[in-house]
């Protein structure tokens, strides 16, 4: 979890310096669902 959490706040963070960049989070199930679904 600790890991988890600061990978995260990683993204986050990075994801500040890339505006025209989407930065959205998932649960990696979902994200596995969404990828199927619309690939």
């Amino acid at each position: 979890k600790l890991s988890d959490g600061l990978f995260l706040d990683s993204c986050r963070q990075i994801s500040t310096l890339y505006p025209k960049i989407e930065f959205e989070e998932m649960i990696v199930d979902n994200t596995c669902m969404q990828l199927v679904s619309n690939p």
